[in-house]
């Protein structure tokens, strides 16, 4: 498949020259890293677990991973929401 044809149907997020994709590259990952570690690290998790079931059994799967639960009981599920709506940067604290 074309790079364009895969980025319009969705299989890829960007599409850059040679020259230029350790740079963005690097870019993604430095978004990565400032989001909250906890919620990167269920999202990880979370797509190990599920990637070849169906829709169904992998949402079922999903609410029932420990990493979720970690992350829902964590400070950092707080912090988020707050941050926003105090208008601030999160401080995520990994816990």
């Amino acid at each position: 498949m074309a790079g364009d044809a895969a980025y319009r149907l969705g299989f890829v997020n960007h599409i850059v020259p040679r020259a230029e994709l350790l740079s963005r590259a690097r870019e993604i990952a430095e978004r990565i890293c400032a989001c909250a570690p906890l919620a990167v690290e269920a999202v990880m998790e979370m797509t190990r677990e599920v990637e070849m079931l169906p829709d169904k059994d992998a949402f079922d799967r999903m609410r029932a991973l420990p990493g979720r639960a970690r992350m829902r009981a964590s400070d950092d599920f707080y912090e988020g929401p707050r941050a926003f709506a105090e208008k601030r940067s999160p401080r995520w604290k990994g816990a």
